[in-house]
């Protein structure tokens, strides 16, 4: 990507996802591979499980915790990431992940935790109806159940990476 390129886009990335930030969506950004890496040489970065957040932090949110620019999904070979702004509670728990059960194979997403810290920490996720999408097709976004939550100690679960297959649409794939 030549440079002029690069930096509408890093600027485009930056607005849009602090646009989301203000209006208190936890959206997550399409952006590219190159502003990702350039993030994540900038400052030493925070991990997470399949995501990294910028080591110095944007703003605070309203109940005062600090807010880092956090990028998941970075695929170097088609230039593409998302990328959104997490406390680090967010960033390390893996808020907005899906994942899958070790011991089920129930998938869901990570909307939450109980606040607790190493072996007392349990995610909060809400589960995939998995035979609507299978018969309507679409994204897991799509298929969320309202009425499906579970809780899970991140150890008795497999994240995975939502992948665009051309054939098939939005799969999950679990992260290795």
């Amino acid at each position: 990507m030549e440079r002029t390129q690069f930096h509408t886009e890093f600027t485009r990335a930056l607005a849009d996802a602090e646009s989301a930030f203000d209006a208190g969506r936890p959206d997550w950004i399409q952006t590219t591979a190159e502003v990702a890496d350039y993030f994540l040489q900038a400052v030493p970065p925070i991990y997470g499980p399949g995501c990294f957040g910028c080591g110095e932090a944007f703003a605070h949110n309203a109940v005062g915790d600090p807010v880092y620019l956090t990028f998941r999904n970075v695929w170097r070979r088609s230039n593409k990431a998302e990328c959104r702004y997490c406390t680090r509670a967010e960033i390390e728990n893996a808020i907005g992940r899906y994942a899958r059960s070790v011991e089920t194979g129930w998938q869901g997403k990570v909307v939450g935790d109980n606040g607790e810290k190493g072996l007392d920490l349990m995610l909060k996720m809400q589960g995939v109806n998995e035979l609507c999408r299978t018969i309507a097709g679409g994204d897991l976004e799509a298929h969320l159940d309202s009425d499906d939550v579970q809780w899970f100690a991140p150890a008795d679960l497999n994240f995975v990476k939502v992948i665009d297959a051309p054939d098939h649409g939005p799969v999950a794939r679990v992260e290795r």
